[in-house]
């Protein structure tokens, strides 16, 4: 039973390298895209803010004001990231604020 299994293989493999086009190329390693960065990474929030909407960026703006006034002394970074007004304590994402049509999400 090997024998004939070791010789379908023989003839099988004799096959594929006559065949036009179907001997396997070298795989080429695939190369990573880069991201591409955003200009507003890491500006301050107003940028974000000044991008919604009016009705919006009022809401946005009074969460700013709360989240600024719940942090107190605290070592709060304000950033945009994502293209959302973020808010970092020691390196941690807390908040963000995202501004939709009709209204901001927390």
């Amino acid at each position: 039973m090997a024998k004939r299994v070791v010789a379908r293989a023989r003839v099988a493999s004799k096959k594929a390298i006559h065949k036009k086009g179907s001997i396997a190329k070298p795989a080429m390693k695939q190369v990573a895209k880069p991201y591409a960065t955003r200009s507003d990474l890491n500006a301050p929030v107003e940028v974000a803010m000044n991008a919604m909407a009016a009705p919006v960026r009022e809401i946005a703006g009074e969460l700013d004001r709360l989240i600024r006034a719940y942090a107190g002394k605290r070592d709060l970074v304000s950033q945009v990231k994502w293209g959302n007004a973020c808010y970092v304590v020691g390196g941690t994402d807390l908040f963000s604020i995202a501004g939709n049509k009709a209204y901001a999400s927390l």
